[in-house]
């Protein structure tokens, strides 16, 4: 399995296209899920990642659950909207970092990341 720079969870079409657009100009490849399932799929067949940007809620379901797929050395970053202060102390449990931000903010954790040659 190879390794690839950033996993992106986002169901909302408009945030998750503008996202990916931001992410790939910064020289970045993105691979865009819509659902929990699809990015459990998506780790399952297609290796790990260097990066995972998940929302936290995704519908009915916690982008929570995709943590439990990532190998160790992953970086996760969990954007919301949530304020929900269990939901939010579950994720930092994770060692994730949590943005209640979106495109433009997240490129700060991006800096961290060293880029493939």
């Amino acid at each position: 399995m190879s390794r690839r720079d950033i996993l992106l969870l986002e169901d909302d079409q408009h945030v998750r296209r503008a996202m990916t657009r931001l992410l790939r100009r910064e020289g970045r490849d993105v691979t865009a899920c819509d659902s929990v399932d699809e990015a459990i799929h998506t780790l399952e067949s297609d290796g790990s990642f260097d990066l995972a940007i998940l929302d936290l809620e995704v519908a009915d379901e916690l982008g929570l659950d995709v943590a439990d797929h990532l190998d160790e050395g992953t970086r996760i970053v969990f954007f919301t909207g949530s304020v929900d202060p269990s939901l939010l102390g579950r994720a930092r449990a994770r060692g994730a970092v949590v943005r209640k931000d979106r495109p433009e903010h997240i490129l700060a954790e991006l800096e961290r990341l060293p880029r493939r040659a």
